[in-house]
């Protein structure tokens, strides 16, 4: 536009402003602000002081003025008022300056920091300030749209528009002629030139129509005039072109060309439009010239035009109407809709319509209806502008006949009236009959598509305002109801059928995944379109008419009349948007109250009301609408639209958000009465939208706003709604996750460490949108690919606390193994029975690396899944617990130590953490915090306690399992119950690190409830309680340390004696530990406390191996590897500190000061309490072993009670029990043998022990038995060091004494003297016969042909590979049997002795002869002491008379073993010994030849110490005793359903009362007898041992036999 135009339309913009503001309501009320805010308000502001500002009171008029002049937006009034005077000054005046100085931008964003102020609104605030801005108004922008493109109202726009503006204002100031009276022009007179142009041409205004304009029309004229001859001036033809010699002819031409196609050498402006030319000019000419390309064909279309329009016959009734009549009605009616003003009352202009109307019917005859259907015709063609007008005009036409029966305002208060409401009913008018032939017509095939859109907006118009009924004209309205149904169909058909095109398949979910066979699907479909079919014109369809009506009622705000229409077809929403974006926009005008009424703020760059779609603004359209001010107000009229919109709430986001922020508002105020809507509304609405919005984290976190407030399990099963039912009903969410599956298998094609940041954003992308459909899928892969762990975790680095919780829902869902409906879940073991799948290994380590890095996820749900499945006996699941611990704790249960961690054992937790993992301060800073979490989800959902005993219930109840109950093999039962005992310890050992240790002891209950409430047995009770029982302990030691404390002596308790016991107060004084006595004596058999005292056994179960021993070794080794690490972090020449930054040096440094600082204050802690423990121990070591019970009896229940039970626990209680051994025979222990307690160990028990046990208490047991070995060993290779341990040089120990006194002389012969102990060469022979117990054990079980006594025996030889076998001639035969294992044994677990044959060949240089090892050729005298002679020498003399002769012929080998079998036998009767008061009947006599008889040599070769059966009368858990103190040996079989059933009943799921594997002492000879005849049985392996009471009573009737003989 150039600078004449500006000032043209400069001029103009009175009277546009003029005729703008009749179109209003209230129009002078615009033009009053208008002449307000150009004029007086720069002048108020100017007079001042343009520094100072606004205020409150002038923004809001500003405000007001633009409303008025623009859209009007409710809103934005409330947001302006809602700002404070004195910060409207601040930024008005802050705005001001900025803009006085030039920098307008700046001065608009600083305006927009107030509430409900934008960048238009910016503009207009400081167009007051100064005139270098023009207001971004609509109209203004709508000019420009072709220079700065889309419309939009941000900061960015503004700033492209006002220099737009700027270099427009400068150009146009360049051509300000000085001779016109037009320029200089400013910013803001171009942007009010622009706003009067724009609605010229919308409201199509010249100078003659425009009343009050005279002048500016004049000046038009003029302007015009001289525009044009500028232009012709411009290619002015020079006497040269146009000569007076040309003809005319020639000089017409070239005049007509030039007004054609312009000047040849000028800018080719075409003066004259082409139309006009050929409308106008002769053919010939029009040919000359080349407008025309064909002149015969042009003149025959021609005629045939003309032909058409002059001479075709027209459907009037000639007789009776004029056709002129029904154009001047038109022309009438058109001229007063033009000039309609909208005023309150009856309008003039009506009137006289209605009178000219009533005239020209009469004079001109005119058919009323055929008048009404042009009237109905011209306001189908300006419903836009011109509806109140014709509105009024029908209201006030003599058709109006409405029925005011059920007016339109009483079916918006009834709101959703049923179909056949009496608002419903037929009117039966000439309005519906008129309405109802249009709509016939446009139902012929030749005119499907032609309706003009006016035609259902005045329907709806009619219809809203009662002129008709929609059930006057539903009838005549296609499709009807069956079409429309069968269009829906195939509406849902389609989608399906693309949903199945979209997919992947079932192949996808498995691998290998090959590349996708439909990589281009566009360009494959377009392949086969052949080319006539791209050029044919698209084929004219019939349009649904029904719901064009539906969706004008919805612009119009006619909610009831709406309501019709979706009651018959609710799929409207889905299959037309339109209709769901109309429904949203009714939904933000219902909500806006209570949304305001909840403290919801938005300014108006964000306004919720504005749809993005361009529709028909009928004003007042909200009035229409019921609006919600409370919760109940939703729940009653929001609620049943938004149940028809479902999840096509899609289309409208801002009201997605506004429904999240109401939730998250009402729900944090009343959370209870209030969750049951939210949770419909999650579940129909803003759950499932969210599968159709594509990778909008914004959206995702105002959903998580309203799903926080709701428990997981609430969570999860909307989650699981949304995956089995929502993707199966609604047709676009089953599209969505095609086409998810679709992008998701792509990328986890292509997924690895190197892409996983780029692939893992595109997965977390569609992640946001269908959680369910990526997860599951990514999961899929994981339990295919364990190799896949690592790059998936680190692809979920880009999820949402949404998406976090959703992957938690479907982690869970696959560890079920369910694979859908019809089919069988997923084996959690393999074929083999054995070992776990390798999916669910794979699954459970994804978890714990999953929780581990990523602090925001709650495995709260994932651990109450896990107690869930153990009251279900699920055993196979504890692995995810174990992997939970493993990753996030760093705590591993090793099945093998080396001795340099088995002695760090002893320390505190720093030194383990130092020598057991490779880089302890990284472990520490890695699983320090992930650890945290987990406990802290433990106690949140108070599973800590009930996870631990479901544990230990289930480490029992394992194999008993119904699934188990046919399995013969013993193996599958030993996985199963080591697989439950590791993660029972490494959960312990988590419990111990991580929980305080006031919340543990208030955790657990007492002794009495775990073991009689729980069903644990006593060992596994005592594991839980020793770290409540130790730190009693150790506060007692510190209060006190030093003193000794009074403690009972054990006595002989019988049933006699149990009340005088108990009314003596017999419990131990001042106990330490939080179990008291009286509780330890109930819970064991009564004849217990004949040997043991009740103080002892709690002290034994008390103590750990950190109290009674100190690795000064381990603590000095770590020490000095810490102290080199800190000189080489202080050298700057190291390489250590070469290879480290400043900071991650420093901060290294800095670590290890504090470890080293720590270490030595740890282990100067365990030195005073090591000392402490031992000054306990000392005080109170005479007190723990009755004086009236036999060694024998006393070693034996301490194995059953205490050694035994405690040694199957872990490799550290078994170190304890080897230990404690030591130290009971350092301190002098009295009343306690060494030598017969180390003589049942490995002489009786290790058969026994070996049996018993699965693989891992095997590697256990071979820890405790390496460890007593080691020490008898190093006793047996140095005499000094026997004499000075073994016997306790000066101070004489007891526990090799030779000679004991039982009853009354065991107060006699107090004093020990030296000649009473074992001497070094008996102790030698007393070694090898040790060994030789052992090799005849050892030999037996490999020979056995019993899977798991071989296993076992393998398992404890490696352990003991330092001290066994130490003699050539037993590791030679040892060696044979492994060779022949290897050679023969076809069982894949049993071919791992090769490893021990290379220990053993390894160890063969240093094994050594017979002779070496003990002086067989010595003989072992008799002690002179021992007067009393026994039995047993009499059959020990009768055996060795009837004893051959070696033959001399024999080797020497052959000759050495005969003869250190007699002493064996010598050494057997004359070490250990029990005297007691001279027998008063045979039956004392022939128990005390019995116990001697026990030790009695056998020969290595020949003899088998029935080695088939065990004769230890050992369990898996202790037995329980009768009053007599006969073993109870139930029969180890599975529980009855009875006894299930009655478990269920205890705290914690069932569980059983006796442990299995407890032996039958029933016919213990034809055991042995069956046992060696060495026949394989069915089922051998289940076999139970003989008890090694049973055996002994055997022994006696023998040695009663023999005597009476």
């Amino acid at each position: 536009m150039d600078a004449k135009a500006t000032t043209r339309y400069l001029a103009l913009y009175p009277a546009v402003l003029k005729k703008l503001a009749s179109t209003r309501k209230d129009g002078q009320r615009l033009i009053d602000l208008d002449e307000w805010f150009w004029k007086e308000l720069p002048k108020t502001v100017a007079e001042r002081g343009v520094d100072q500002g606004l205020t409150k009171k002038e923004l809001q008029k500003v405000t007001e003025w633009k409303l008025e002049r623009g859209k009007t937006r409710p809103r934005l009034k409330t947001l302006v008022a809602s700002n404070d005077s004195a910060e409207v000054e601040r930024v008005t005046r802050k705005a001001a300056t900025r803009a006085m100085e030039g920098d307008i931008v700046q001065a608009v964003e600083t305006l927009c920091e107030l509430k409900g102020i934008g960048p238009a609104t910016a503009t207009a605030i400081a167009c007051a300030f100064t005139d270098n801005i023009a207001f971004l108004a609509d109209e203004t922008m709508e000019m420009l749209k072709d220079r700065l493109g889309k419309v939009d109202y941000t900061i960015k726009y503004f700033r492209a528009f006002h220099e737009e503006i700027n270099n427009i204002t400068a150009s146009l100031n360049e051509d300000v002629d000085a001779d016109t009276k037009s320029g200089p022009y400013s910013c803001k007179d171009f942007g009010q030139s622009l706003w009067s142009q724009f609605h010229c041409k919308k409201l199509s205004l010249d100078d003659e129509n425009l009343s009050g304009s005279k002048e500016p029309a004049t000046d038009l004229k003029r302007d015009t005039h001289d525009h044009w001859a500028a232009r012709v001036s411009v290619g002015k033809a020079t006497p040269a072109v146009i000569s007076a010699e040309d003809d005319k002819r020639e000089r017409l031409k070239k005049v007509a060309h030039f007004l054609a196609y312009g000047n040849a050498g000028g800018d080719g402006h075409q003066f004259i439009p082409k139309h006009l030319l050929i409308e106008r000019w002769e053919t010939t000419l029009l040919a000359e010239l080349g407008l025309i390309p064909d002149r015969a064909a042009f003149e025959k279309k021609l005629i045939r035009t003309n032909t058409a329009l002059l001479y075709k016959q027209q459907k009037f009734n000639l007789l009776r109407e004029e056709s002129e009549g029904y154009s001047k009605l038109l022309s009438g009616v058109a001229t007063q809709a033009a000039q309609y003003q909208p005023l309150d009352g009856v309008n003039d202009g009506i009137t006289r319509a209605i009178q000219n109307m009533q005239s020209l019917i009469g004079y001109f005859d005119l058919d009323p209806n055929r008048v009404l259907d042009l009237i109905l015709d011209a306001f189908i063609a300006n419903v836009d502008s011109q509806h109140e007008f014709f509105l009024r005009l029908l209201e006030a036409s003599p058709w109006a006949k409405r029925d005011t029966s059920a007016t339109s305002s009483q079916r918006t208060n009834q709101m959703f009236p049923s179909v056949d409401n009496h608002a419903f009913a037929s009117k039966e008018g000439i309005f519906a009959q008129i309405l109802a032939f249009k709509f016939k017509f446009y139902q012929q095939e030749e005119n499907f598509g032609d309706e003009p859109s006016g035609l259902f907006l005045v329907t709806a118009l009619l219809i809203s305002k009662d002129y008709l009924s929609i059930l006057d004209i539903y009838e005549s309205l296609a499709p009807n109801d069956t079409e429309l149904e069968a269009e829906q169909g195939a509406w849902r058909k389609s989608l399906l059928d693309k949903a199945k095109t979209s997919g992947g398949g079932l192949l996808a979910s498995y691998a290998p995944l090959g590349d996708d066979p439909r990589e281009s699907p566009k360009a494959t479909a377009n392949s086969d379109v052949p080319e006539s079919a791209k050029d044919a014109q698209p084929v004219k369809r019939r349009t649904n008419q029904k719901m064009e009506i539906l969706k004008a009622s919805l612009l119009l705000g006619d909610l009831p009349n709406a309501m019709f229409f979706l009651y018959k077809q609710s799929e409207y929403t889905g299959s037309e948007p339109d209709v769901a974006i109309l429904l949203c926009r009714i939904v933000h005008a219902m909500l806006e109250p209570v949304d305001i009424a909840y403290g919801s703020n938005r300014d108006e760059a964000n306004d919720t009301s504005k749809s993005g779609q361009s529709y028909f603004q009928y004003e007042g359209w909200s009035d229409r609408i019921i609006t919600c001010n409370t919760f109940e107000d939703i729940q009653t009229y929001a609620l049943p639209i938004l149940r028809l919109l479902g999840c096509r709430i899609y289309h409208d986001m801002p009201l997605y958000s506004r429904l999240c922020r109401i939730g998250n508002a009402v729900l944090r105020q009343d959370p209870g009465n209030t969750k049951a809507v939210w949770n419909t509304i999650l579940r129909q609405n803003l759950i499932p939208a969210i599968s159709l919005v594509y990778a909008n984290p914004g959206m995702i976190h105002e959903l998580w706003t309203i799903l926080e407030h709701f428990p997981y399990t609430e969570r999860y099963a909307l989650y699981g709604e949304w995956d089995v039912d929502m993707y199966k009903k609604i047709p676009e969410l089953k599209l969505a996750k095609a086409e998810a599956e679709r992008e998701v298998k792509g990328a986890m094609r292509r997924l690895a460490k190197e892409n996983v940041k780029q692939l893992g954003r595109h997965l977390a992308k569609i992640c946001h949108s269908n959680p369910l459909v990526g997860f599951s899928i990514m999961l899929d892969q994981v339990q295919g690919y364990d190799n896949l762990v690592s790059p998936v975790v680190d692809a979920c680095k880009y999820l949402t606390q949404f998406g976090y919780d959703v992957l938690t829902y479907v982690i869970i869902a696959k560890l079920t193994g369910d694979q859908g409906p019809g089919k069988r879940a997923k084996s959690r073991l393999k074929e083999d029975g054995i070992t776990h799948s390798d999916w669910l290994q794979a699954l459970s380590s994804f978890c714990g690396t999953l929780f581990r890095k990523y602090p925001m996820m709650d495995c709260g749900p994932l651990l109450q899944y896990l107690v869930n499945q153990l009251v279900d006996h699920s055993t196979e699941d504890l692995i995810i617990l174990r992997e939970l611990v493993n990753k996030m704790a760093g705590i591993e249960v090793l099945s093998h130590y080396s001795g340099a961690q088995i002695e760090a054992m002893a320390g505190g937790s720093l030194l383990r953490t130092e020598s057991l993992s490779s880089d302890a301060n990284d472990r520490a800073k890695g699983n320090k915090r992930s650890a945290t979490r987990l406990m802290k989800s433990l106690k949140d959902n108070n599973l800590a306690f009930p996870l631990l005993v479901l544990i230990a219930q289930q480490r029992e109840m394992c194999i008993f399992k119904d699934s188990l109950s046919q399995v013969r093999h013993l193996k599958l039962l030993g996985n199963m119950f080591d697989e439950c005992h590791t993660v029972m310890l490494q959960y312990m050992e988590f419990l111990n690190n991580f929980m305080e240790e006031s919340s543990y002891i208030e955790m657990l209950p007492t002794l009495t409830t775990l073991h009689q409430s729980y069903g644990l047995p006593m060992e596994i009770c005592h594991h839980f309680l020793r770290p409540r029982n130790i730190l009693a302990l150790r506060k007692s030691l510190q209060a006190s340390p030093g003193d000794s404390e009074e403690v009972d002596k054990p006595k002989v308790i019988d049933e006699c004696e149990e009340n005088n016991a108990q009314s003596e107060g017999r419990e131990a004084i001042a106990s330490p530990q939080t179990i008291s006595q009286k509780e330890i004596r109930d819970l064991l058999p009564r004849n217990v406390w004949n040997a043991l005292s009740p103080s002892f056994y709690t002290l034994f179960w008390s103590l750990d191996l950190y109290d009674i021993h100190v690795p000064r070794e381990r603590y000095a080794a770590e020490i000095a590897k810490l102290q080199h690490t800190l000189q080489q972090l202080q050298d700057d020449w190291s390489e250590l500190a070469k290879g480290l930054n400043p900071s991650n040096r420093k901060r290294l440094l800095e670590r290890t000061t504090v470890a080293l600082e720590s270490l030595q204050r740890e282990q100067n802690a365990q030195e005073e309490n090591h000392r402490n423990v031992l000054a306990k121990l000392q005080a109170e070591k005479s007190t723990w072993f009755t004086d009236a019970s036999s060694r024998g009896d006393i070693a034996a229940e301490f194995i059953q009670h205490c050694l035994h039970p405690r040694s199957m626990i872990s490799a550290k209680d078994a170190i304890f029990c080897a230990r404690i051994i030591q130290l009971m025979h350092s301190m002098g222990t009295e009343n306690f043998s060494s030598l017969t307690l180390y003589d049942k160990l490995l002489a009786e028990y290790v058969n026994a022990e070996i049996y018993l046990r699965t693989e891992a208490e095997a590697a256990i047991y071979g820890h405790f038995l390496s460890e007593i070995l080691w020490n008898l060993t190093k006793w047996h290779r140095s005499s000094d060091l026997y004499q000075q341990e073994g016997k306790g040089g000066q101070n004489i120990l007891p526990g090799f004494q030779k000679k004991w006194n039982v009853g009354a002389n065991s107060k006699q012969n107090t004093v020990l003297a030296d000649s009473h102990l074992l001497q070094y060469n008996e102790y030698r022979q007393v070694m090898w016969k040790w060994h030789c117990k052992l090799n005849a054990i050892f030999d037996a079980t490999l020979t056995s042909g019993q899977h798991l006594r071989m296993r076992n025996s393998i398992i404890v030889l490696t352990r003991i590979e330092h001290s066994f076998p130490l003699v050539r001639q037993i590791g030679d035969k040892l060696l044979s049997r492994i060779n022949e294992i290897i050679d023969t044994e076809s069982k894949q677990d049993l071919k791992s002795p090769p490893s021990y044959k290379a220990i053993l060949d390894k160890n063969k240089p240093k094994w050594v002869e017979i002779s070496e090892f003990y002086d067989y050729k010595a003989r072992v005298v008799p002690s002179t002491e021992n007067t009393q002679s026994s039995a047993a020498d009499d059959v020990r003399k009768e055996r060795d008379e009837k004893e051959e002769v070696p033959n001399d012929s024999r080797a020497p080998h052959d000759k050495q073993m005969s003869e250190s079998k007699r002493d064996e036998e010598r050494v057997s009767d004359s070490t250990i010994q029990d005297d007691k008061e001279e027998p008063k009947d045979e039956k004392s006599i022939a128990e005390n030849a019995t116990l001697n008889e026990q030790t009695a040599g056998m020969d290595v070769d020949s003899v088998r110490i029935a080695e088939q059966t065990p004769k230890a009368g050992l369990s898996r858990s202790s037995s329980p005793r009768s009053s007599s103190g006969d073993v109870i040996t139930p029969i180890a079989e599975s529980p009855k359903v009875e006894d299930r059933e009655s478990n269920k009943k205890r705290k914690i799921p069932e569980s059983i009362d006796q442990a299995p594997g407890t032996l039958d002492t029933s016919n213990s000879k034809r055991a042995r007898k069956e046992d060696a005849e060495d026949k394989p049985m069915a089922n051998e392996e289940d076999k139970p041992p003989s008890g090694p009471r049973a055996e002994r009573n055997e022994d006696k009737k023998e040695t009663d036999g023999k005597r009476r003989r």
